[in-house]
């Protein structure tokens, strides 16, 4: 069971099933505000995991993780979403970088290549000039079955990239793709919804949620 913290001037921390989008969540309402909204916080919190819930919906810019992780909560961790639309994402970037993907060299970088990598490179030769695979475990064998499946578009990697993007490891700068850890990097790439309410239309966490569920198709998915 998922469940929702949503802040209400009439919450009272008790927790109801609710209809959110075709998923199915134990919501709780707490008011919030005030040196009694930890308090309010812990007892939400606390009735949610009562209620077997583990992983939970919060508001945007919530920042009181510590109380409800005491109750074993966590968030809805958004890095599966975004690597299953790693070549979307790429495309948007080089978009809003003014680069044509025709003419783009993009590095793709992990400590060794997993599925979401393959897929990615896989899916991106076709589209852009040149792929360059990084991955000291794996990283040749897929370079080698793309340059057979593809011929030129993949390459060593390199200083003449367009857009890199790190599946694991360190060494992300500031205008690198992060797809991985606590704190993905998009590069100001927007994933949004426009078939959601307003305020749900760029919330990650339910994005990724409606996607786990199946549910994302019919809400228009895009990155801008």
């Amino acid at each position: 069971m998922l469940g929702q913290l949503v802040f209400s001037p009439d919450g009272r921390e008790r927790a109801e099933r609710h209809d959110l989008y075709g998923l199915g969540v134990l919501q709780v309402r707490v008011r919030p505000g005030g040196w009694r909204e930890k308090g309010r916080l812990r007892r939400g919190g606390k009735r949610l995991a009562q209620d077997g819930v583990r992983r939970v919906l919060v508001p945007q810019c919530f920042d009181q993780w510590p109380v409800l992780e005491h109750w074993g909560l966590s968030g809805v961790d958004p890095v599966p979403f975004l690597r299953f639309y790693a070549p979307q994402i790429v495309l948007a970037a080089l978009k809003r970088r003014g680069i044509p993907p025709e003419s783009a060299t993009v590095a793709l970088r992990s400590r060794s290549v997993d599925r979401d990598m393959a897929r990615t490179a896989q899916l991106l030769c076709p589209l852009v000039r040149q792929v360059a695979v990084n991955a000291p475990q794996g990283g040749e064998e897929l370079s080698s079955w793309l340059r057979r499946e593809y011929g030129l578009p993949v390459q060593p990697d390199g200083t003449e990239v367009s857009l890199a993007v790190y599946f694991d490891g360190e060494g992300a700068g500031e205008k690198d793709l992060l797809l991985w850890g606590t704190a993905p990097q998009l590069g100001e790439v927007i994933p949004q919804a426009e078939a959601l309410a307003p305020q749900d239309r760029q919330d990650l966490c339910l994005l990724a949620a409606l996607w786990e569920t199946g549910k994302i198709g019919k809400f228009e998915l895009e990155f801008t």
